[in-house]
């Protein structure tokens, strides 16, 4: 398993749009992925559990990704995440 932070920097936290890039990046592997805010543990396949984390910008979660793929998988959601989820 491998778990990394990241910081939430694009001006409006996450919202429906930048979930739902995460939610679509995590189906393309097999691993399992989980973002986590103030202990509170999420699906990272689910556009609602992610929705429940409010972050706001400057928030930083925490990613775990456990499975076969779990390299590239977590390379792919930090990469959305040093670029502002595809926004600015």
């Amino acid at each position: 398993m491998l778990s990394k932070t990241a910081q939430v920097n694009n001006k409006l936290g996450f919202h429906l749009r930048a979930v739902s890039v995460i939610v679509q990046t995590a189906l393309k592997y097999r691993a399992t992925v989980t973002l986590a805010k103030d202990l509170r543990k999420r699906n990272g396949r689910s556009v609602f559990d992610l929705m429940l984390l409010e972050a706001s910008p400057g928030t930083t979660l925490t990613i775990e990704v456990d499975g076969v793929d779990e390299s590239e998988a977590m390379d792919a959601i930090l990469k959305l995440f040093k670029s502002n989820f595809g926004e600015d």
